[in-house]
C-alpha cells in the first residue's frame, strides 16, 4: 500500500530517455578528454569540443568519416594527424 511518504516515482519511458539523453550530452560536451562517438561500423558520428580543440579539426570535417580515414597512419607524424 502506497502512502504519501512511499509514493513510487513513476515516470514515462519517454521522460526517462529524455533525462538520460540530457545527462549524456552534458557529460560528453563537458568531458576534459577528447571523445568520439562511433557507429558499429566505425563511422564518426560526433566529437566533443575537447577533441576538436586538441586536433584542430572541425566537426563537419569529421562527421561521417571512417575512423581509419580520420586517424593517422603514423601517430609520431603530426602532419598525418592534423592533415
Amino acid at each position: 500500500m502506497a502512502d504519501a511518504s512511499h509514493t513510487p516515482n513513476i515516470r514515462s519511458a519517454a521522460a526517462q530517455m529524455q533525462q538520460a539523453d540530457s545527462i549524456y550530452r552534458s557529460l560528453f560536451a563537458g568531458a576534459p578528454l577528447p571523445l568520439l562517438v562511433l557507429t558499429p561500423d566505425f563511422r564518426i558520428v560526433n566529437a566533443n569540443e575537447t577533441y576538436l580543440t586538441a586536433t584542430g579539426r572541425g566537426r563537419a570535417g569529421l562527421a561521417g568519416l571512417d575512423m581509419f580515414e580520420a586517424f593517422p597512419d603514423s601517430p609520431h607524424n603530426p602532419r598525418a594527424f592534423f592533415g
